[in-house]
């Protein structure tokens, strides 16, 4: 028997709709899309959104699953087709690199760990920062890496 899900994806799949800006701004909504956003087609607003809430979540008291929004993010970042991001963009997947390879503070098993290793070297690869450039970024990026 197939479920609602299967039927749901499939019918994604072949859409292949085009998300709203605003299709992402809050983590209820990431956890609403986050299993059909692979079948969306990319939109470089709401690939801001994902980062911009992975950053602002990252060291949050909420209750929220990092991993998640990581791995779901890159992801998405994966189907950017120019690789032509801002610089605060590319500032912000730097910073996650930094929180996940050398922070290291995360509450999960050593293989989860690597999982998420593997993934925010892949978003480093994918946003090509230049060596040597120095970042600058506003907002909660800025406020949270400032301290």
């Amino acid at each position: 028997m197939i479920s609602k899900y299967q039927i749901r994806n499939a019918i994604f799949e072949i859409q292949k709709p085009y998300p709203a800006d605003d299709l992402i701004v809050s983590y209820r909504d990431f956890l609403k899309y986050r299993d059909v956003l692979r079948f969306y087609q990319y939109n470089e607003r709401v690939l801001g959104h994902l980062v911009d809430l992975t950053v602002e979540l990252w060291g949050s008291k909420e209750r929220v699953s990092q991993a998640s929004l990581l791995q779901v993010t890159k992801r998405y970042m994966v189907k950017a087709p120019n690789k032509l991001f801002s610089e605060e963009m590319k500032a912000k997947v730097f910073w996650l690199f930094g929180q996940v390879v050398v922070v290291e503070d995360l509450p999960y098993n050593k293989r989860s760990i690597e999982l998420l290793k593997f993934s925010a070297n892949n978003m480093l690869t994918q946003a090509h920062p230049r060596r040597n450039h120095q970042y600058q970024c506003s907002g909660p990026y800025r406020e949270q890496h400032s301290q």
